[in-house]
């Protein structure tokens, strides 16, 4: 990629730094997180200094702090980071698990020196990491997917979530298990499962927000199917 398409695109998946990886041009609405953003990224290049948000599409954030905030929330996590730290600080508890042992340590480190203890990460590979029976917690209010295997976290999920309740898949304009699938006729499994439960069960929804992500000078998408099983 030349240095001026890098420029105006920032990557060779997306036609500019306000579209999505699957073509869709961010509502303008959502350039009032630029400076933000802006700041959020310059820190991050020239200090190395990560916002201490989720690395989620900015106008996601505040709807799955909303969530929490309604009642106490028992929160599964497929991949950890900042958001296991911010999803800790606000829920009952957290189970995270991570398939990259470097980073599963990183974060735990980082719980430690913040003396939270709401949270648990576990290094987990292959099956392990979407096999949910090696983990004690049986039921969920909510769950992030934004590991590896995310269409199989999806299927694992799914049966565990509580009433009301709600699952958010980060990056879906993208395809990230691209690398995982068994057939070149997959693609975007995740996203299809979300899709075809919600359509199976009246009274979920999926919702799909495109902003600016934190810390990034260019947009994504993220889906959220809201659960309703009365």
């Amino acid at each position: 990629m030349n240095p001026i398409t890098k420029l105006i695109a920032g990557g060779p998946s997306r036609k500019s730094r306000l579209h999505s990886e699957s073509g869709n041009l961010m509502p303008w609405k959502e350039l009032r997180h630029l400076p933000r953003v802006a700041m959020e990224f310059t820190q991050s290049r020239l200090f190395g200094v990560r916002p201490p948000v989720p690395w989620w599409p900015v106008s996601v954030i505040p709807i799955i702090e909303e969530f929490l905030k309604a009642q106490p929330r028992d929160v599964i996590e497929f991949g950890s980071g900042s958001s296991t730290i911010w999803l800790a600080e606000r829920a009952k508890a957290v189970n995270s698990i991570e398939d990259s042992k470097k980073w599963a340590e990183t974060t735990n480190k980082r719980l430690k020196e913040r003396s939270i203890s709401t949270a648990t990460v576990r290094h987990a590979e292959g099956s392990d990491y979407y096999d949910l029976g090696l983990i004690s917690q049986q039921s969920f209010d909510l769950a992030i997917i934004d590991g590896s295997w995310r269409w199989r976290c999806v299927e694992s999920v799914l049966p565990l979530m509580k009433p009301s309740s709600l699952i958010y898949l980060d990056n879906s304009d993208a395809d990230k298990d691209r690398h995982h699938y068994s057939s070149t006729t997959m693609s975007k499994e995740a996203q299809k499962r979300l899709v075809r439960y919600s359509e199976a069960h009246p009274g979920s929804r999926i919702e799909v927000v495109h902003s600016l992500i934190s810390g990034e000078l260019h947009s994504g998408e993220g889906m959220l199917l809201w659960l309703n099983r009365d």
